[in-house]
């Protein structure tokens, strides 16, 4: 046999060994992590002008003080391979509010790198584990990329939610100069939908929720 056939040979034996020893799996993020509260870092955003504000709150503070930064990510879709940036919080320390055990962080991002559609991700793991784990997943939506206020506790800290509860006082914070908000309030008085796939207890009912006569009042002030 010519020696150039023997050497390719040669090189094809040692590549299918290499590849037995170690089989390429494909890498799979793990979002375990999303529905076990004391793992969950939650997370609300406000458009400041040319930014968006993020802000997370982590149940375990001690993940941002194991001297990994806090990397930042986006993501075409929750199915892309790779994401179209990457960078990192600066100053993280100064940034780091602890309470008790958790810890609260704030920083802002350029709007002029995030689009409606995309998902930006957050994590203090390291670079390897960054994609996975325990990480705050943001989807992009038009409405998050334009909403100036958020709903703060009586402590000024975000609610992380878009709703409040009965006799809990809020603040709505809005950037800039305040504005009127319009409230709607949406009756309730309903049974609640069946479990998917469920074929026991009443039928399923096609109850419509009509709001009540909206309100409203301005932005900066206590309710």
């Amino acid at each position: 046999m010519p020696a150039a056939f023997l050497h390719c040979l040669t090189l094809g034996l040692l590549l299918l060994l290499s590849v037995a020893a170690h089989p390429l799996t494909a890498q799979r993020r793990d979002f375990t992590g999303q529905y076990q509260p004391l793992r969950r870092i939650q997370a609300d955003t406000r458009r400041e002008g040319d930014s968006l504000r993020i802000y997370l709150f982590f149940p375990d503070g001690s993940v941002l003080q194991r001297g990994q930064p806090l990397r930042l990510a986006g993501w075409e879709n929750y199915q892309a391979k790779r994401p179209l940036w990457r960078d990192t919080v600066r100053h993280l320390a100064r940034r780091i509010r602890l309470v008790k055990a958790a810890a609260w962080v704030d920083f802002c991002v350029p709007a002029s790198a995030l689009q409606p559609g995309q998902v930006l991700s957050a994590t203090c793991a390291p670079e390897d584990d960054a994609d996975a784990g325990e990480t705050a997943w943001l989807s992009l939506t038009k409405e998050r990329l334009a909403r100036p206020f958020l709903l703060t506790d009586s402590l000024g800290d975000p609610l992380l939610r878009r709703y409040v509860r009965l006799a809990e006082p809020f603040l709505i914070d809005c950037y800039g100069p305040d504005k009127p908000l319009t409230v709607k309030r949406y009756d309730s008085g309903f049974t609640a939908a069946l479990p998917p796939m469920s074929t026991a207890g009443a039928p399923p009912s096609h109850a419509s929720c009509q709001p009540e006569i909206p309100f409203s009042f301005a932005a900066g002030s206590w309710w």
